[in-house]
């Protein structure tokens, strides 16, 4: 007896089959290759605080200079309506420290991760860089501007930094790296934020967020862990789009009282202006 072969109508429904299944497992996929990427992401920003440990137990236990080195004069793009008296030189912790101390150069390049004092103890670029940054930056994360970065920025004066190891206090809740999509090309500077004592800029930021993962973004501490943030703002997700500018204020944001709590952590009475 002959063997009869699918009809057209068979093979059309077997057909909407598979692709009904597809479509069904489309969702599960997207969640599994993000849930990959937040863990890629992790791991990455576990290695470079490791890092950043190995540089200070090397060094003295002297913490790596945490704003990529640069040089004067200061982009148009980068002022953002700021004049040029607004920048004074400790703005970069003084423009006299060698680049050789600073965990990465200026610029969008290959060559401003390799040549940054921190790659020695890493030796990867893929690791400056999340799975999941939809931007043109080859380095995703900057590092606090509280370890050993920024001191002042126009008329509003930063207090000290800490310069070695011994001044973390709190290693499991002091942040080291996080996700940065600074909207001037590159992630310029440390991180930078207000702190929630300020008398007048407590409910606002300073740098932006990144939000590469599903409303949230990851955050490394001294301790080496690494946690997963998911914002609770809808003004912070819309920092993705670029809606807000640099000191956009957030009253009551609970995504800025956890970034101001993490950033110092040690001081329980606040920074001293």
């Amino acid at each position: 007896m002959a063997r009869r072969g699918f009809t057209f109508v068979e093979m059309m429904v077997s057909v909407s089959i598979v692709v009904f299944a597809a479509t069904l497992m489309l969702p599960t996929l997207k969640e599994a290759r993000q849930t990959s990427n937040v863990a890629e992401c992790m791991s990455n920003q576990k290695q470079l605080t490791e890092a950043f440990v190995s540089y200070s137990v090397s060094n003295g236990r002297k913490i790596i200079i945490s704003h990529p080195a640069r040089e004067y004069p200061v982009l148009e793009e980068e002022m953002q309506g700021f004049s040029s008296s607004s920048l004074p030189g400790s703005w970069m912790g003084g423009l006299g420290t060698p680049s050789t101390d600073r965990w990465a150069l200026a610029g969008n390049s290959e060559e401003a991760i390799t040549q940054g004092a921190l790659f020695p103890y890493i030796n990867d670029v893929t690791k400056f860089r999340c799975p999941n940054d939809w931007s043109n930056h080859e380095r995703s994360y900057s590092a606090s501007g509280f370890l050993n970065g920024e001191t002042h920025w126009g008329d509003m004066p930063w207090p000290s930094t800490i310069k070695t190891l011994n001044g973390v206090q709190y290693p499991s809740r002091t942040m080291v790296f996080m996700e940065e999509n600074d909207p001037r090309g590159w992630n310029v500077g440390s991180w930078v934020i207000h702190p929630k004592q300020h008398p007048t800029r407590n409910e606002q930021w300073v740098d932006y967020v990144a939000v590469f993962h599903q409303g949230g973004d990851n955050v490394s501490f001294s301790d080496g862990h690494v946690e997963y943030w998911e914002y609770q703002d809808e003004r912070t997700l819309e920092f993705a789009d670029n809606k807000y500018h640099f000191y956009a204020r957030h009253p009551g944001s609970p995504d800025l009282q956890r970034y101001q709590n993490a950033y110092n952590p040690g001081d329980p009475n606040g920074y001293r202006y």
